[in-house]
């Protein structure tokens, strides 16, 4: 299974880091200069390059706090239901990966106070 098929995208990435995410994980969006991108196991120490933590699926379990928290695959794409005592209803999120799917939960939950 390839890299970037077991943790978040670039962009739900940054939306995590601008959230006030914890900037500690195994893999890194490194973003150069020029725009271009890539996934490594090391943060850069150079200050050139823009890091962004890049969450795996166990990674992006542990922000996660008490409930019912039920990844699906169906088909095609991932379904993230999350239902606990603060969301008092069954939330879902479809991304194309499991790692998506966790993260856009999480932009969600964090952006609606309830985590």
């Amino acid at each position: 299974m390839e890299l970037s098929n077991q943790v978040c995208s670039l962009e739900l990435s940054k939306q995590l880091k601008n959230l006030g995410f914890e900037q500690e994980s195994l893999f890194w969006h490194i973003v150069g200069l020029d725009g271009t991108s890539d996934i490594r196991q090391s943060k850069p120490l150079n200050h050139i390059l823009t890091a962004y933590s890049a969450y795996t699926v166990a990674e992006l379990g542990e922000f996660f706090e008490n409930g019912v928290w039920l990844p699906v695959k169906d088909e095609k794409r991932w379904l993230w239901v999350a239902s606990n005592s603060k969301t008092k209803k069954g939330l879902r999120q479809y991304e194309n990966t499991e790692a998506d799917a966790r993260a856009k939960m999480l932009i969600y939950l964090k952006e609606n106070r309830l985590l």
